[in-house]
């Protein structure tokens, strides 16, 4: 049998609600909760969560109780409180007001400094606070993970340069400070512990500001005329790269089969409008109709000239349909100039709307343009003879990621692949990204089943696009058109570096170890630090 409570004040009387949970605050709701032959527990609840204060836990035998209670409602609970944490700033010297012209309360405290060398000594520092910023003014410019704490700055620099250029984990950078405080230190100096410095390093990792300019090449320009593909198996954990890539994926606009436009219902409402035996229905059609709507409607009145068409669209019967609008296409042809039957066909495609992702990365390159579909995507994609790739697969990791540079190995943007390495990859950066100002060469290991599977869909945008394979992947029954060692006495050719993308995943590689243990945000941005440095 459970224990029973009751808390006195001086108002009020609080009484028992269920056996072993006790009411004692409204706002924010906070109950006393005593489980059988345990301590008691102070446990807040709110609508998205129930936490206890006492065990600081949301697994523990209050919460259980807590949870097994029939009178707990948490729709009449408060909304959880989001905490933002306001940022405390260096500043050079002591400054009355802020930046938004509020003036500042100085007060001098006594913190932790750790130095350049990671070594923790006590020392008074200057804040500046107010209601909307805070400020702290130290000799050093330095880093403060909260007013108990300061960090001077190049503790951090000089890890971001090991990261940069050896590829040094955090855990690493951390036991070089306590082997060299050791050997060459003063004995009595106490190095900040792991966890400070990995959370010192998260806050500033994000607010580094990498530039732009630091992706491209100068010599080869925004859009250079020839792009390196090569993929790694650098993945992330498989769970965040999924939720992200659908939470976020590229818009695609895809085409339904003939021959009907919208439900049936929805098709005899349009009829009778324009039969002018009923008013506009309220409907949502595909952009393409809607489009045309907007240019044959006056208000809610049919221009005469789009009747008949605008008939023939929403026509019931699919065969009668189709037979009408290609006698009018061709009575159309007919009455136009010789030069409409000569020029060069294209099919205009509806594609979806850019939308950027947090898989991807390409600074110079804005989204142009979402995906769509595409008849040869209704076919299972056979692999040529010459074009298998073996890929490992992992249950925990992404597949890893599709690198993009120059010929001088200057990376122009990655992105985070969510299937294994295929063509696929490759043309969705080439369409939406390149697909008004496509590269002349495509340098690739597969590049005979990117070639096949590219022209199979947009043939016209990129008819102008050399597919080649790199100097140092030759398949025997791929056509000696596409390896470019086939080209040695061109000066051009002979004289790229196809092995670009190659000699930076090399580099790459030696994050392998941490990387996959970051969050999405962090692995980002420290691939953004390591690329834009080599």
């Amino acid at each position: 049998m459970g224990h029973r409570a009751s808390m006195h004040t001086h108002e009020s009387d609080i009484t028992v609600v269920d056996e072993g949970i006790t009411p004692i605050c409204e706002s924010p709701r906070l109950y006393i909760t005593l489980p059988e032959s345990e301590e008691p527990g102070v446990v807040r609840v709110t609508t998205k969560r129930i936490t206890c204060i006492v065990c600081r836990k949301d697994t523990c035998s209050h919460i259980k109780e807590m949870n097994d209670s029939p009178h707990l409602d948490k729709s009449e609970c408060e909304e959880d409180e989001e905490v933002v944490q306001m940022p405390i700033e260096w500043v050079d010297k002591e400054y009355g007001y802020c930046s938004h012209q509020e003036p500042l309360e100085h007060k001098d405290r006594e913190s932790t400094w750790v130095d350049a060398k990671g070594v923790q000594s006590r020392r008074v520092i200057t804040f500046l606070s107010n209601s909307c910023c805070r400020y702290f003014k130290t000799g050093t410019i330095g880093y403060a993970l909260s007013e108990a704490m300061i960090l001077d700055i190049n503790l951090l620099r000089y890890y971001e340069s090991s990261l940069a250029k050896n590829a040094t984990t955090l855990s690493g950078y951390w036991k070089t400070l306590v082997d060299f405080n050791e050997n060459y230190g003063d004995e009595s100096g106490k190095i900040l512990s792991l966890s400070s410095l990995s959370r010192a390093w998260s806050g500033y990792l994000s607010k580094l500001d990498i530039p732009n300019e630091k992706f491209g090449c100068e010599k080869c320009g925004d859009y250079p005329s020839v792009l390196v593909f090569d993929g790694i198996q650098m993945g992330l954990r498989a769970d965040i790269t999924q939720e992200e890539g659908l939470r976020h994926g590229i818009c695609m606009f895809r085409e339904y089969p003939l021959p009907y436009i919208g439900k049936l219902p929805e098709r005899k409402e349009m009829l009778k409008f324009l039969n002018g035996d009923g008013p506009l229905p309220n409907t949502q059609w595909p952009s393409p109709v809607s489009h045309v709507l907007r240019e044959a409607l006056n208000g809610s009145v049919v221009r005469p000239q789009y009747k008949c068409f605008l008939q023939l669209i929403f026509c019931n019967s699919s065969i009668p349909l189709l037979l009408q609008v290609m006698i009018r296409v061709l009575h159309y042809i007919v009455s136009q100039s010789d030069c409409l039957l000569t020029c060069r066909p294209h099919i205009e495609r509806y594609y979806g709307l850019p939308q950027d992702t947090h898989l991807e990365f390409f600074p110079l390159w804005p989204l142009q343009k979402g995906l769509t579909s595409y008849t040869k995507d209704k076919n299972q994609e056979k692999q040529l003879e010459c074009s298998e790739k073996i890929i490992g697969e992992s249950r925990k990791l992404s597949p890893g990621l599709l690198l993009v540079t120059c010929t001088h190995r200057r990376p122009y943007g990655f992105g985070i692949m969510k299937t294994p390495e295929s063509s696929r990859d490759i043309f969705q950066v080439l369409l939406t990204r390149l697909g008004d100002k496509p590269p002349s060469i495509v340098l690739y290991d597969n590049a005979c089943m990117l070639a096949s599977y590219t022209l199979a869909r947009e043939p016209t945008r990129f008819a102008d696009v050399r597919f080649l394979i790199d100097r140092f992947h030759h398949y025997k029954a791929c056509s000696k058109a596409l390896r470019i060692r086939s080209y040695q006495s061109d000066p051009i050719l002979s004289g790229y570096n196809t092995q670009a993308c190659e000699q930076t995943n090399a580099l790459l590689r030696h994050l392998g170890n941490s990387l996959p243990f970051m969050s999405l945000a962090r692995y980002t941005k420290t691939l953004i630090l390591f690329l834009s440095r080599n």
